[in-house]
Parts: structure tokens; sequence; C-alpha cells
């Protein structure tokens, strides 16, 4: 049986996936997060490409920023022959925060300040942009300090569609935001959308540094990080595999208890 490790970050608009043996990261990816049967089917057939000689994976385990994971864990151990298991309910890690109630600080934020503090990044601002775009606070102790959550890009597509649904057609497939003005419905879309994301983001890091006199890095992960990286223009750090390598540590802290 192979000997590598299956490791997930389920979001609300994608799964991000990654495939770890011996001591490195051997396959990684991101799907878009449709029914999980799909997504399931559709990672093992990545693996399969990637990894043909791999028989199943030794353990699947995972973070979900998600509300409801009962179905996702069925279609997971179909698909791989393994239980998935999630942090913050199957298993747990301990970490020091300011949270008034650390119980509520969702898993995927976690697991950045995890994999941040391991790789000694702290002091650092940590932007995940995902659905929501996050922001954790470390200090250089590694202790939590707070943060923020604000809409990401599917988010605020989100909203524009409940609220002006007659605007969809424009949304389902966005180009590259102008650099000027927009010119049709389209790009005034994408250059707004765009602008929203960004400016969170500046206004986010702005704050961080004022309030640390300029000390400390700004990391950028999850599935827009490239995106903020061009826009905010060498301010941040782009490392997309943040949360899967926080996942991978509590787990493994999790054996040796």
């Amino acid at each position: 049986m192979s000997q590598g490790r299956l490791y997930l970050n389920l979001g609300n608009s994608s799964v991000q996936w990654g495939w770890w043996e011996g001591e490195e990261w051997t396959a990684t990816g991101r799907i878009k997060a449709e029914e999980p049967k799909t997504v399931a089917e559709e990672m093992r057939e990545a693996l399969r490409l990637a990894l043909p000689t791999r028989a199943r994976p030794q353990s699947v385990a995972g973070c979900a920023s998600r509300g409801e994971v009962g179905s996702w864990r069925v279609a997971f151990e179909r698909a791989f022959g393994q239980p998935l298991l999630l942090l913050g309910t199957d298993f747990r890690v301990e970490l020091a925060t300011c949270y008034r109630h650390p119980e509520q600080l969702g898993a995927d934020r976690v697991a950045n300040v995890l994999a941040a503090r391991q790789a000694g990044l702290p002091p650092c601002l940590v932007l995940d942009a995902g659905t929501c775009l996050t922001a954790d606070v470390v200090d250089a102790s590694g202790r939590h300090l707070g943060g923020v959550i604000a809409a990401g890009l599917p988010a605020l597509k989100a909203g524009i569609l409940e609220r002006a649904p007659h605007l969809g057609l424009f949304l389902s497939g966005l180009a590259e935001a102008p650099q000027v003005w927009g010119r049709d419905t389209a790009e005034n879309l994408s250059l707004g959308l765009s602008l929203g994301l960004l400016g969170t983001a500046r206004a986010l890091v702005e704050r961080y540094r004022e309030m640390t006199e300029g000390v400390g890095r700004v990391i950028l992960t999850g599935g827009d990080a490239d995106r903020l990286a061009e826009g905010l223009r060498g301010a941040g750090e782009v490392l997309p595999l943040l949360t899967l390598e926080g996942v991978r540590l509590a787990y493994e802290k999790s054996l040796v208890r």
C-alpha cells in the first residue's frame, strides 16, 4: 500500500488537494466545488494521472470552511476507501489565540496560522482569498491576535447575483479587468469586482502596517492569491499550499499523541 496521504481544503467555491509522500508534496490541484461525488471522482482521476503507480492513500485528512460536510465524508470515503478526517472535529491542534471564543475560529484559518508559525514567518498578516477574504494577524511569538472576515470575489459575485440577477449573464464568463474603465457591462463588473477585492486587501495591509510600524510579512494564499499579489504590487508573498501544509502539520501531530 502507498504511504502517501491525501490532504484537502474543502472551501465553498473550490476544493484544494495535495498528495504528501516522503517529505514533499508530489501532486497538488484545485477543483471547483460542485456536487461532492463529482469532485471526489474528478480528484481520483487527477491523482491517477499524476501518480499512476500509487495505491489508495494511507489516510485522507482536511479542513472545511463550509457548513455541511456529511455528504463530502461519504463521497470521499467511497472514492478513496478511507474516512475523511477533519481538523477541529476528528483531530485538533492547540493554538495560542486572542479570540474570545476559540472554537469559532475556522479550521482553515487555524491551519494557516499553524503553517505560518511552523515556517517561521511571524510576525505576519495572512490573507486567504477564497469565497471570503480572511485576514489573520500573528505576532512574533506565534500567537494569533485576531483578524477580519470580508467578502472574497465569489461572495461579491453571489451578492450581485442575488440582488441584481439580470446581471448574471455578464458574470458567467468575466474577462480580465480593463486597465482604465469598463466599456461594456461585463468589463464594468469585472473591474468593479476586482477593485472591491483589492481595495479591501490594500486596506487590511495598510491597517497592519500602521499597527506594527511596518514590521512583519504579508502572506497570500487561497484561490485568488495571485490576483491579490498582482494588485498589491509586491506587498505580499504567495504561498499557495499554506492551508494544506497546516492541515498536514496538525494531522501528523495528532498521530504522535
